[in-house]
């Protein structure tokens, strides 16, 4: 006889607990109206807080579980979901449930789990099923069963899972059957307004926390902040003391927790922290100010970290600063790895340093070091990392060869957050530079990483650049799907806008303006306004209005971005501009116009070796023949800063595009040879010695390829190929 615990379907008090998020409001309403809920996030973020604050005002039965685990074995986990759902509509005495459940088979189980689906909708009110700690269910068989329990749950259920992993199974069969909402740690992050909310609570919040006492404010304070570190929310525990002015129970609570407070992305509070000690004349302690120079980096405040890390190892301070590192195995370590972040947000040369970084990881610095795997989101509000600190190169710098790079440069199963803003930076290096192939190779790495903290500021311009290199070979199909995928992750509307305009200017490369239009719609009226004025935004917008043929406003947009570009040191954006400015004015036949501005693009662009952003341009092979011709012709302009070797280079360059054939398969080959003959469907299978079933079934899969709508079309895509 197996016994159920009790304590396991027993929703946990943590409800009163939960501090309200402004990211969360949203998705509050959406979850109410989903049929399923996934929450994921780390340790710390507050999961089973919220589900327990909002299910808590819900008119809705919940049935709740608590998993770890000895519940990965099937029949044990659908005990406990039968033994939580019954328990929620009260369907059976607690004692006989018990005992039916105990030694219930299989069979048994099914038996119950219909008796619920015919008296769910009888039921006055729904259920709604929560299982907590789902990342505790690891095992294959189950997930599968879980996955298929959950398509056939009756119309009188709705189920919530927290983890603090991403979905163990994937979540597309149930997008396609029910309205899923999905909760992600950048929802349950605390924003700078809620940390300011919860700092600054109104008297009477005060009053109805402490009512009715004679005790001093500090007092209570300090009582309040070590209730709420009994209840694991450490955020508001250290909150609490230092507006009690218990600075010694902040300073410990901070030290040994610390660690997780950043890694729980929560180093905007901690900085506040580290600054009310400051302002207080309250010394840190030197672990302190090292966890205080790694929040600040975090934040991207480089000269105030720049300041702290300084102040550690100041002459005044040597000798503290020698015990400490005596004392501390890994304080040295930690102290140059936040050196090095400086560098990189201050300075650029994620390369250089990243490679000095992986001598680190490589003599397993990591083991010995506190912050060593700690994440850091370097991009913070950028579509492509070139635009970033982290991207900056150095016109000294070359691009080495993608075999020599590839063994001199394996990361290997290196989590250093900063390794995958290393590859997104070679990714995005060798799409420029025309290297499709090691681009994606050095972008999935990226992704991987990206995925694994969490980060969009790596996800949202490595799906980016995963979209161009769809575009690159055709296959517009696989980068809307890229979008699609892309945009689930989104963590808000700020990152959202990218993916649209992304979007936009795949449909543009299709031909469909109305639709890009639409989607480009969505970019307007931005409640961040500068992610509305950003230049890629921008300049997709002048794309459509270039198909509008608006050319004066595309060509006015363009210098826009242009000037901007100029302005910020932005060499690669400087560059795109320059090349639409040219084709705003190859469309109206401008061609000396449309030369000068391709010389301006050029002679940015020698000195890098870009090629790829001119390949982009479908019309590139026809303008740089006119630009061939105009330079001829017009002997009294300077074309000098334009080697001719680097304008074949780009003719090549846009001239190698692959073989339609490349795509299809040898029988479709076979096929798409024949359709230049003309003959009827039967007879081409009769002469390829096959079905005209099976000959339509190719026909579809090489206008899938080729992107082309209708047999027509390959037709003429098979003429242009002979």
């Amino acid at each position: 006889m197996t016994a159920l615990l009790a304590s396991k379907i027993q929703i946990p008090a943590h409800a009163e607990s939960w501090i309200s998020r402004e990211n969360m409001a949203s998705v509050q309403e959406e979850a109410i109206r989903s049929d399923v809920l996934f929450i994921s996030a780390p340790e710390g973020y507050g999961k089973t807080a919220f589900l327990a604050h909002w299910t808590k005002n819900l008119d809705e039965n919940i049935a709740w579980l608590t998993v770890d685990e000895t519940d990965n074995h099937s029949l044990c986990f659908f005990r406990y979901i039968v033994y939580a759902v019954y328990s929620a509509c009260a369907l059976l005495p607690q004692d006989r449930l018990q005992r039916e459940l105990a030694n219930a088979n299989r069979r048994e189980l099914n038996a119950m789990w219909d008796l619920y689906k015919q008296a769910g909708s009888r039921l006055e009110k729904p259920v709604r099923l929560v299982i907590d700690d789902f990342h505790h269910i690891n095992n294959p068989e189950l997930l599968e069963m879980i996955q298929y329990f959950v398509v056939a749950m009756p119309e009188s259920l709705k189920i919530c899972f927290a983890s603090r992993s991403l979905a163990p199974i994937s979540l597309t069969l149930w997008h396609s059957l029910f309205t899923v909402t999905e909760v992600r740690a950048e929802h349950l992050q605390l924003t700078s307004n809620d940390i300011y909310k919860m700092q600054h609570p109104k008297q009477q919040y005060v009053r109805k926390e402490f009512a009715q006492t004679e005790e001093p404010d500090a007092v209570l304070l300090k009582n309040a902040a070590c209730r709420y570190l009994q209840q694991g929310d450490i955020v508001r525990a250290i909150t609490h003391a230092l507006k009690g002015k218990a600075y010694p129970l902040a300073a410990a609570l901070m030290t040994n927790y610390g660690e997780q407070m950043i890694r729980n992305r929560h180093t905007l509070a901690f900085a506040a922290w580290c600054y009310e000690f400051e302002e207080a004349g309250i010394p840190l302690t030197l672990d302190l100010q090292l966890l205080f120079a790694f929040s600040l980096v975090a934040e991207h405040k480089a000269e105030e970290a720049d300041r702290v890390t300084n102040q550690m190892t100041a002459e005044n301070n040597r000798k503290e600063w020698n015990a400490f590192t005596g004392r501390v195995k890994s304080a040295a370590y930690d102290y140059f790895l936040v050196r090095s972040y400086i560098t990189i947000i201050k300075m650029g040369g994620v390369t250089e340093v990243g490679q000095w970084l992986q001598k680190g990881f490589n003599l397993n610095a990591g083991q010995s070091s506190k912050f060593y795997l700690l994440p850091l989101q370097f991009n913070k509000d950028e579509p492509i990392l070139w635009r970033t600190p982290v991207g900056r190169h150095k016109k000294t710098d070359r691009l080495e060869s993608p075999s020599f790079c590839q063994t001199k440069y394996s990361y290997g199963s290196n989590k250093l957050s900063v390794t995958g803003y290393y590859h997104g930076i070679q990714a995005e290096t060798w799409y420029v530079n025309g290297y499709l192939k090691e681009a994606g190779q050095a972008q999935e790495a990226a992704l991987l990483l990206a995925h694994h903290y969490q980060d969009p500021g790596l996800l949202i311009p490595m799906y980016i650049l995963r979209c161009k290199l769809y575009l690159a070979k055709g296959e517009t199909a696989k980068a809307h799907e890229t979008v699609k995928n892309a945009l689930s992750y989104a963590p808000d509307s700020f990152w959202r806008k990218f993916l649209h305009a992304c979007q936009a200017l795949i449909y543009l490369k299709e031909q469909h303006v109305q639709l890009a239009e639409e989607i480009l719609s969505k970019t307007e009226n931005a409640v961040d306004e500068n992610c509305e004025k950003h230049s890629f935004i921008s300049l997709v917008r002048a794309r459509m209005l270039l198909e509008n043929s608006s050319q004066e406003a595309a060509l006015e947009a363009v210098r826009r971005v242009k000037l901007d570009a100029q302005k910020e040191a932005q060499v690669l954006t400087f560059i795109e501009a320059a090349i639409l400015e040219s084709v705003c004015y190859a469309r109206s036949g401008s061609w000396e116009q449309m030369a000068r501005a391709l010389q301006e693009a050029m002679t940015c662009s020698k000195e890098y070796g870009y090629t790829q952003l001119f390949a982009e341009e479908d019309c590139m092979e026809a303008m740089l023949k006119e630009y061939a011709k105009v330079r001829k012709q017009r002997g009294d302009i300077d074309w000098s800063g334009v080697p001719s070797f680097y304008v074949e280079r780009l003719v090549q360059a846009t001239q190698r595009t692959a073989p339609l054939t490349d795509l299809l398969t040898a029988r479709e080959q076979e096929v798409f040879s024949q359709l230049t003959s003309g003959e009827p469907d039967h007879k081409i299978a009769k002469s390829l010695s096959l079905t005209e079933g099976m000959l339509r079934i190719h026909l579809t899969s090489i206008c899938e390829k080729l992107n082309v709508k209708s047999r027509t079309e390959a037709m003429l895509k098979a003429y242009k190929a002979k």
